[in-house]
Parts: C-alpha cells; sequence; structure tokens
C-alpha cells in the first residue's frame, strides 16, 4: 500500500470522442490497467484492456494514456511504480431538439 496515489499531472489530458460514434450517439465505457513508474510515466508493455463496450473507444483511451504524465505514487517519501485500474466513460449526453 502506498501512502499517495500515482494521479494525473497533465492538465491537458483528454480523451478524444470517436467521431463515428459520436455522430450515432454511441455511449460506452472502457476500463483499463497500466503501471505508472517512479517517474509517473506509463510503463511501456503495461497497458491492457480489462473491459470494453467498442474497440474505437479503446483506441481513443489507448492513444490519450499512452502519453500521460502522472505525479507518481509514493511511499515513505519515495516515489514508487503502481498498478492503475483506470475506468472512462463516454457519454454523449441528451440528444438536442431544434429550438
Amino acid at each position: 500500500k502506498v501512502d499517495s496515489q500515482a494521479r494525473l499531472a497533465d492538465s491537458t489530458f483528454g480523451v478524444v470522442y470517436p467521431p463515428g460514434l459520436y455522430a450515432e450517439r454511441v455511449n460506452g465505457s472502457v476500463i483499463v490497467e497500466f503501471v505508472v513508474d517512479a517517474e509517473g510515466k506509463v510503463e511501456e508493455g503495461t497497458l491492457g484492456i480489462v473491459a470494453s463496450s467498442n474497440p474505437l473507444f479503446s483506441e481513443a483511451v489507448v492513444r490519450a494514456v499512452e502519453g500521460a504524465l502522472f505525479t507518481p505514487a509514493r511511499l515513505k517519501g519515495v516515489s514508487v511504480r503502481q498498478l492503475i485500474l483506470q475506468p472512462f466513460s463516454f457519454d454523449v449526453g441528451p440528444a438536442r431538439t431544434g429550438g
């Protein structure tokens, strides 16, 4: 167990909603797991899809997470690796009506 969890450090982080799915008003979700290393980077080869409602959502999440920067987890004042299980939701929201 760590003293502080790894957390997203990049305020510009964002997952791009796949345009075709957005246009068709498709909602969905993805759960990924990965290791954040002691430098705050996603450790190569650790990013995996745990569950996904659509492969296009999976691709969007993988692209975003691979380049993300994190504040690493800490244990007794030292930066350490941590396994992260992270859900992502895609929701286009309610349909808009004319007006």
